[in-house]
């Protein structure tokens, strides 16, 4: 597990999600996240195991395009404080964008994983 992944706060209001969010057909490379998530047991909105309820297709579809306003939003209505992209796996002009947005303030990067805050 990546050392930045026990970077994120320890209180119980730190919620992360990891970009890129896969939609159902390839749900499978969430696996990885959530195994990167016991490294700081934070609650992540891509889930926790291989069950997918109704919640996880809403998300799948509105994250697609991250980080557009609609995904934003979503992400402040579930209380995301952190963001882990995996910048190898988002294309150069996603990334251009999260480095632009206003709302996300880069904290670390390691290789190709960077931790955001959401402010």
């Amino acid at each position: 597990i990546p050392p930045i992944y026990s970077r994120v706060p320890s209180d119980a209001a730190t919620r992360v999600v990891e970009i890129p969010f896969f939609g159902p057909g390839n749900s499978q490379f969430h696996a990885s996240y959530m195994l990167n998530s016991t490294a700081n047991w934070r609650a992540i909105v891509n889930g926790y195991s291989g069950f997918q309820p109704p919640s996880f297709y809403r998300h799948a579809d509105r994250l697609q395009d991250f980080p557009n306003e609609e995904s934003l939003t979503l992400l402040h209505q579930l209380g995301i404080t952190h963001v882990f992209v995996h910048t190898t796996q988002v294309s150069k002009e996603t990334l251009a964008k999260i480095n632009q947005e206003r709302q996300l303030q880069l904290l670390e990067t390691f290789g190709s994983i960077a931790l955001y805050r959401l402010e």
